[in-house]
Protein backbone atom coordinates (compact mmCIF):
# COMPACT_ATOMS: atom_id res chain seq x y z
CA UNK A 1 0.00 0.00 0.00
CA UNK A 2 1.00 3.33 -0.63
CA UNK A 3 2.01 6.02 1.99
CA UNK A 4 -1.27 7.04 3.79
CA UNK A 5 -1.90 10.51 4.16
CA UNK A 6 -2.47 12.40 7.25
CA UNK A 7 -6.51 12.24 8.60
CA UNK A 8 -6.35 15.69 7.74
CA UNK A 9 -5.20 15.12 4.09
CA UNK A 10 -7.83 12.52 3.69
CA UNK A 11 -10.72 14.08 5.39
CA UNK A 12 -10.18 16.78 2.08
CA UNK A 13 -9.66 14.47 0.16
CA UNK A 14 -13.48 13.31 1.23
CA UNK A 15 -14.94 16.66 1.20
CA UNK A 16 -13.17 17.10 -2.78
CA UNK A 17 -15.19 13.78 -3.45
CA UNK A 18 -18.49 15.35 -2.03
CA UNK A 19 -18.06 18.12 -4.31
CA UNK A 20 -18.09 16.37 -7.58
CA UNK A 21 -21.64 15.22 -6.40
CA UNK A 22 -20.73 11.87 -4.87
CA UNK A 23 -21.65 10.92 -1.14
CA UNK A 24 -18.53 9.26 0.76
CA UNK A 25 -20.34 7.10 3.87
CA UNK A 26 -17.19 6.09 6.21
CA UNK A 27 -18.11 3.22 9.09
CA UNK A 28 -15.29 1.78 11.02
CA UNK A 29 -13.42 -0.13 7.72
CA UNK A 30 -16.10 -0.02 5.75
CA UNK A 31 -16.50 2.54 2.80
CA UNK A 32 -19.66 3.13 0.53
CA UNK A 33 -19.62 5.76 -1.99
CA UNK A 34 -22.79 6.60 -4.28
CA UNK A 35 -23.73 9.47 -7.12
CA UNK A 36 -25.50 11.58 -5.17
CA UNK A 37 -27.44 14.04 -7.59
CA UNK A 38 -31.28 15.28 -7.91
CA UNK A 39 -32.04 11.90 -10.56
CA UNK A 40 -29.70 9.32 -8.84
CA UNK A 41 -28.24 7.86 -5.74
CA UNK A 42 -26.77 4.95 -7.79
CA UNK A 43 -24.03 2.98 -5.90
CA UNK A 44 -20.76 3.03 -7.48
CA UNK A 45 -18.84 0.61 -4.85
CA UNK A 46 -18.86 -0.76 -1.52
CA UNK A 47 -15.60 -2.22 0.24
CA UNK A 48 -14.80 -3.69 3.62
CA UNK A 49 -10.98 -3.28 4.10
CA UNK A 50 -10.24 -5.11 7.48
CA UNK A 51 -7.76 -2.38 8.16
CA UNK A 52 -7.91 0.50 10.49
CA UNK A 53 -10.99 3.20 9.73
CA UNK A 54 -7.72 5.91 8.10
CA UNK A 55 -6.85 3.34 5.81
CA UNK A 56 -9.96 2.24 4.91
CA UNK A 57 -10.85 5.88 3.70
CA UNK A 58 -7.19 5.96 2.22
CA UNK A 59 -8.29 2.87 0.09
CA UNK A 60 -12.06 4.00 -0.27
CA UNK A 61 -10.12 7.64 -2.14
CA UNK A 62 -8.15 5.40 -4.13
CA UNK A 63 -11.19 2.86 -5.45
CA UNK A 64 -12.57 6.23 -6.38
CA UNK A 65 -9.84 7.58 -8.13
CA UNK A 66 -9.92 4.26 -10.35
CA UNK A 67 -13.39 4.24 -10.95
CA UNK A 68 -14.19 7.69 -12.23
CA UNK A 69 -10.43 8.84 -13.28
CA UNK A 70 -10.81 11.88 -10.85
CA UNK A 71 -7.81 12.70 -9.18
CA UNK A 72 -8.29 13.40 -5.53
CA UNK A 73 -5.38 12.83 -3.76
CA UNK A 74 -2.93 14.56 -5.76
CA UNK A 75 -5.24 16.92 -7.39
CA UNK A 76 -4.00 20.26 -7.82
CA UNK A 77 -7.50 21.88 -6.34
CA UNK A 78 -8.15 24.35 -4.41
CA UNK A 79 -10.26 23.14 -1.09
CA UNK A 80 -13.29 24.83 -0.70
CA UNK A 81 -13.37 28.40 1.06
CA UNK A 82 -15.51 26.98 3.98
CA UNK A 83 -12.72 23.59 4.10
CA UNK A 84 -10.04 26.29 4.14
CA UNK A 85 -11.28 28.17 7.16
CA UNK A 86 -11.72 25.33 9.14
CA UNK A 87 -9.34 25.37 11.84
CA UNK A 88 -5.76 23.45 11.27
CA UNK A 89 -6.50 20.01 12.81
CA UNK A 90 -10.29 20.07 13.12
CA UNK A 91 -10.57 16.38 11.43
CA UNK A 92 -8.88 14.38 13.77
CA UNK A 93 -8.95 10.65 13.78
CA UNK A 94 -10.71 9.26 17.41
Amino acid sequence: MNETKNWEELMNAVVLIESHGFEFFIVEDRIKVRHNTDHSTKLLFEIETGLSKKDSVHQGIIKFEMKTGINILNSSSKPEPLLASLPKGYWKQN
